[in-house]
């Protein structure tokens, strides 16, 4: 069975991290017992504005040391984002959308609590009083997820290191779910062969190295696509190759919050995991025109720089079809 035991100190989280299943178990004196919430899978990962009953859904699982026996209950928090002020602003207020009971949650397959994420755009805009006609096709719903466990302690945004809040690594624990409102395209575009270049290098040169052709396929649901990039050619031994994700939108590119420069060997706050995100514009595209476009992005995204001390600086790519 799967267990994690990792230690908080200063509000840092300590820990030997593996991109497989295998169990993990780190065993200190005094430390304390934590909790995080392993992103097992997406099966929709983002909204369609035409369809009020579509539906975000995400399959979790809680960890803890006990094997989920610390756990209370899970609470999840909703926020709109409104990023077209043309047919009004809509207040970006957070409020507490749903209340998850240990009682309610199932065990998974490894013994661990399991449950799927899953609610409608309906239900989500019926909470935070945003009409339908208040939307656009480039917004974001937020859901925010707070651990509570019977100890009264919480984690939740701002409790994990960059490699345990990163997806495509073994926790892939962001505790936040940034979901854009978007118009299906055909499965078909932004896939095949392109040839990648940086328009704007990163601090420490082009983010994903020299110009080389990468393959871009279909992610999570029709608009997600993702690119597995090599490692950063100055991590030779630990950079891995890794898959990125993105989601095309009405007519933008959307980088994925909480992604992973390269993944380190060790899990810590020592080990400078560079992550990166979207940056606060995203690149135009057109949806129906791939031959070309490009991703906006930040390396030292939510200041996790790696403790190199350059903060959070903007990277842009292109991305040609061959």
């Amino acid at each position: 069975m799967k267990k994690l035991l990792f230690l908080i100190v200063g509000g840092l989280l300590f820990v030997q991290c593996s991109d497989d299943d295998k169990a993990i178990d780190l065993v200190f004196e005094g430390v304390t017992n934590g909790s995080f919430l392993r992103t097992v899978d997406f099966v929709q990962a983002d909204f369609n504005i035409n369809d009020p009953e579509s539906r975000f859904n995400a399959v979790l699982e809680q960890q803890d040391v006990e094997d989920g026996d610390l756990l209370r209950e899970i609470e999840v928090y909703a926020q709109y984002i409104d990023r077209d002020s043309d047919n009004g602003n809509v207040p970006d207020t957070e409020v507490l959308f749903d209340l998850i009971k240990k009682e309610d949650i199932e065990t998974g397959p490894v013994g661990l609590p399991r449950f799927n994420l899953d609610y409608s755009l309906d239900e989500v805009l019926t909470a935070l009083s945003v009409p339908l006609s208040a939307t656009s096709c480039g917004d974001q719903v937020v859901l925010r997820l707070l651990i509570r466990l019977e100890d009264e302690r919480t984690f939740t945004v701002g409790s994990g290191a960059s490699c345990i809040i990163a997806f495509e690594t073994f926790f892939s624990s962001p505790y936040r779910y940034s979901i854009p409102l978007v118009e299906p395209i055909a499965p078909e575009l932004f896939t095949g062969t392109y040839r990648y270049t940086s328009v704007l290098d990163g601090p420490f040169g082009p983010t994903f190295g020299p110009p080389h052709l990468v393959e871009i396929t279909t992610g999570a649901n029709q608009n997600v696509r993702e690119i597995r990039f090599p490692g950063p050619p100055e991590s030779p031994t630990n950079g891995r190759p890794r898959v990125f994700y993105f989601t095309v939108g009405c007519n933008e590119s959307f980088f994925w919050e909480n992604q992973l420069r390269k993944l380190n060997a060790n899990c810590s706050e020592r080990a400078d995991d560079i992550l990166l995100g979207p940056d606060s514009v995203n690149a135009p595209l057109d949806p129906l025109e791939d031959s070309v476009f490009e991703l906006w992005l930040v390396e030292g995204y939510l200041g996790f720089d790696g403790s190199t001390g350059v903060g959070t600086v903007p990277s842009r790519i292109r991305l040609d079809k061959q």
